[in-house]
């Protein structure tokens, strides 16, 4: 008989299911992040990080610079922070990635494994010896792999720091031991839960499908919040070869990305061969994926606060300014079908 996603997330939870499992945050709580008067602020600050970041990192590039790459990463770390002592089904096993790639729909068994691959070459996944079966070829995340996760949850949190007091508490939380364990574990069950950022910004769908699709969005993104923004939307200067460089894909690769935004109304070629327009779809577009990412890290560092015993914080009337909607929202059943 096949075992399906939801046997292997029983088998791999802790012992001791997250606080708030298959909670998600509502779209209202992401409408009240996007309509914080410092959101535009808290945007900029975790694009710009994040460009740089990637800018400066080839080897972190190859590894999640498309969406299947970067989910893939999570579903690993999920699968070694979430396993149980001794249950022998559980933890972070090329079986067991491959397993959850194909049936969240992430990519086929070969891509996956192409995907491991890819993680243990970079020095990103390790072999480690499996105390409860010594046939078991498991696998664990190495402290480079972690520490650059953390780092882009430290930019993350910075960011979210100016629109919700969570992001601050975050940032102090980490310093914890015990709490990428615990966020990487219910970072995981709110995406088995059916969150996907792409669900909230439907119009970005194609480009974060392609390679570097998403830091080229967000480049332009950032670009655009630099310039005057009318109601037209801002020419920004593009150059093919910066980003071709910056993101470490071919020339003719990026000229593609620049054509899918522009059919996906996203932006606006012009006369001039190295300038857009960003239009104010991409902007609509790239805050509400931002707001949903802001949402979904604040649900979270709030369930660990919970988990590990810190003093929580008061719900929504306090974490969201100026509106009070509510930020933790609602349920929602795991559909594979659902994207990033």
């Amino acid at each position: 008989m096949a075992v399906g996603v939801g046997d292997e997330v029983r088998a791999a939870g802790p012992t001791k299911p997250p606080s708030g499992a298959g909670n998600v945050p509502s779209r209202c709580a992401i409408e009240a992040l996007r309509e914080h008067p410092r959101f535009r602020e808290a945007t900029r600050a975790l694009v710009g990080g994040l460009v740089e970041r990637y800018s400066r990192n080839r080897l972190l590039n190859r590894v999640v610079n498309d969406r299947g790459r970067l989910v893939g990463s999570l579903i690993a770390l999920y699968l070694h922070f979430s396993s149980a002592p001794g249950d022998q089904g559980s933890g972070l096993t090329a079986g067991r990635f491959r397993m959850f790639c194909v049936d969240l729909k992430l990519c086929s068994p070969g891509r996956a494994q192409a995907l491991l691959l890819l993680m243990r070459y970079a020095g990103y996944l390790a072999p480690v010896p499996c105390a409860s079966d010594r046939r078991r070829r498991c696998l664990a995340p190495t402290e480079r792999m972690i520490e650059e996760q953390q780092q882009r949850w430290s930019l993350q949190f910075e960011a979210m720091a100016l629109i919700t007091p969570t992001g601050g508490m975050a940032l102090e939380l980490q310093g914890r031991p015990e709490f990428t364990a615990a966020f990487m574990r219910h970072l995981g069950a709110t995406f088995l839960g059916g969150f996907r950022l792409l669900d909230h910004a439907p119009d970005l769908a194609r480009l974060v499908e392609s390679n570097a699709g998403l830091l080229v969005v967000a480049s332009l993104f950032d670009a655009a919040l630099d310039s005057q923004l009318g109601p037209d939307g801002a020419a920004v200067p593009v150059s093919i070869s910066s980003l071709a460089a910056r993101f470490g894909i071919a020339r003719a690769h990026a000229r593609n990305l620049l054509a899918d935004a522009a059919e996906a109304g996203l932006v606006r070629r012009t006369g001039r061969s190295e300038t857009v327009v960003v239009l104010p779809r991409l902007i609509q577009a790239g805050s509400d994926f931002f707001a949903a990412l802001f949402a979904v890290q604040a649900h979270c560092a709030q369930a660990v606060a919970e988990e590990i015993g810190v003093g929580t914080m008061e719900r929504a009337s306090t974490l969201l300014i100026p509106s009070g909607r509510e930020i933790w929202g609602t349920r929602s059943g795991a559909d594979p079908e659902r994207r990033l």
